[in-house]
C-alpha cells in the first residue's frame, strides 16, 4: 500500500531545516522510493519548501486553494514512488475535526497515512515561540502594535493552549489515525542520531543517512531575548515611518539577526527563571511521562535539567550593549551603502566624460574647421 508521511510540526522544532533538507535531497530520496513533491503554487509569506501547506486548503474548511490540483500531483508522485512525504508545521494546531476530514480523504484515495510529530520541552518551546511571534508580527499585522508584547502576558495566554499538553493531543490523534500510525520524535539533539534532526527524520521513515545526502544548512536563525525585545519595540513604529512596513521590518530583523549570536554569548539568559520553568514542567509532567512510556519505553520524555542561567531582564547591562551594537550596525550599513552610491556616481561621471553624444562630437569637429 502507498504510504503518505505527513510531518505536522510542532512549530519551533527544526521544521524549516527539515523541509530545506528534503527539498535539496528529493532526487536521492526518489532513488530510495520516497518523494517530496514540489507544487507550482505560491502562498503569501509561506516558504515553498512547506509542501504540505495546501492540506490546510478550502476543501478542509480553511482558507486556501489548489487542494485538488495538489492532490493530483501527490497521485503522480505515487506513480513514481511508493512513499510520499508532505510537511507543514501548522498542521499540529488544526482542529481534530479537520484531522478527521483529512484522514477520510486519504482513506478514499487509498493511502496509508502516517503522522510524524516532533515534541519540544514546553519551556524551551514557549521561549522560542515568543521570539518567532515577535519576528512574524510585523509581517502579518502591519496596522497593529504588539500591545500585549510583554513576555509575561504572552506566557499566560500560551499556557492555556491545549496543544502544549502533548499527551492529550496525541490521544485524540491516535483515535483518528491509529496509534501505530503516529511517529513521535523528541526535539533534542541528545536523542538525534549523529546529533542531526535530518538523520533523525530519515530514521523515522525507515532510511539511514548516508554521504549521498546534502546538508540542509541553517535555515531559520533565532533572535536572542535582547534582540527580540528591540525588534518588538521597533515593530510599533515601522508602519508609521514608511508605507512599506513589511520591507522595513525585514530589513531591521536582518540587522538584529546579524549579531544575535553575539548577544546570546555575551548575555546568556532564559525567559524563565529556574522556578518558573520547573513549575511549568511539573504541570505537564504526568502526560509527558505517559507519552515517554508509551512511545519510548522510558519514564521521562525530556531532560529535567534546567540550564543555570539568569532570567532575562529588559534593563540588564546586556540590553544597553545590544542597543549600541544595533545603532553601530545601522550606521555601518548606511556608510557602506553611501560608499557604494558614491562609487557608482563617480563611475557614471567618468563614463560620461569619455563617451560623448555623436551629434555633440560632430558639432565640435565642424566648429574646429
Amino acid at each position: 500500500m502507498n504510504t503518505l508521511y505527513i510531518h505536522i510540526g510542532t512549530a519551533k522544532t527544526g521544521s524549516s531545516a527539515l523541509q530545506s533538507f528534503l527539498r535539496k535531497n528529493n532526487k536521492v530520496l526518489e532513488e530510495k522510493g520516497y518523494c517530496y513533491p514540489k507544487f507550482p503554487f505560491y502562498y503569501e509569506n509561506v516558504s515553498k519548501n512547506r509542501n504540505g501547506y495546501f492540506l490546510r486548503g478550502e476543501k478542509l474548511g480553511n482558507k486556501g486553494a489548489n487542494f485538488g490540483e495538489c492532490m493530483n500531483i501527490v497521485r503522480e508522485a505515487f506513480e513514481k514512488c511508493p512513499n510520499v512525504i508532505l510537511s507543514d508545521e501548522g498542521i499540529w494546531y488544526e482542529s481534530f475535526k479537520w484531522h478527521e476530514q483529512l484522514f477520510g480523504i486519504m482513506q478514499e484515495k487509498g493511502y496509508q497515512t502516517k503522522i510524524i510529530v516532533y515534541l519540544r520541552r514546553q519551556d524551551e518551546y514557549l521561549a522560542s515561540r515568543w521570539s518567532q511571534f515577535v519576528k512574524e508580527y510585523a509581517f502579518k499585522h502591519q496596522n497593529c502594535k504588539i500591545d500585549e508584547g510583554i513576555w509575561e502576558n504572552y506566557l499566560q495566554r500560551s499556557k492555556q493552549s491545549p496543544r502544549l499538553n502533548y499527551g492529550e493531543t496525541l490521544k485524540k490523534l491516535e483515535k483518528i489515525y491509529g496509534r501505530e500510525n503516529i511517529l513521535v520524535r523528541r526535539y533534542d539533539r541528545n536523542h538525534f542520531p549523529e546529533g542531526s534532526i535530518c538523520a533523525d527524520f530519515l530514521q523515522a521513515i525507515g532510511l539511514e543517512r548516508t554521504d549521498e545526502f546534502m546538508e540542509a544548512g541553517v535555515v531559520n536563525l533565532s533572535l536572542s531575548p535582547n534582540t527580540t525585545e528591540i525588534y518588538r519595540a521597533l515593530n510599533s513604529v515601522v508602519d508609521v515611518m514608511s508605507g512599506e512596513g513589511t520591507d522595513d521590518a525585514k530589513f531591521l530583523r536582518n540587522l538584529l539577526l546579524s549579531y544575535s549570536a553575539l548577544s546570546k554569548e555575551n548575555y546568556p539568559c532564559s525567559m524563565f527563571s529556574k522556578e518558573e520553568a520547573e513549575e511549568l514542567l511539573e504541570h505537564y509532567h504526568g502526560e509527558n511521562s505517559r507519552v515517554a512510556r508509551e512511545y519510548f519505553g522510558e519514564e521521562e520524555l525530556f531532560s529535567s535539567r534546567i540550564k543555570p542561567v539568569a532570567k532575562w531582564e529588559k534593563n540588564s547591562p546586556g540590553m544597553q550593549d545590544d542597543i549600541i551594537r544595533f545603532m553601530g550596525i545601522v550606521c555601518i550599513h548606511f556608510l557602506k551603502e553611501n560608499r557604494k552610491i558614491h562609487k557608482e556616481l563617480q563611475d557614471l561621471k567618468l563614463f560620461r566624460s569619455k563617451v560623448r553624444h555623436p551629434i555633440h562630437m560632430l558639432s565640435r569637429k565642424l566648429s574646429n574647421k
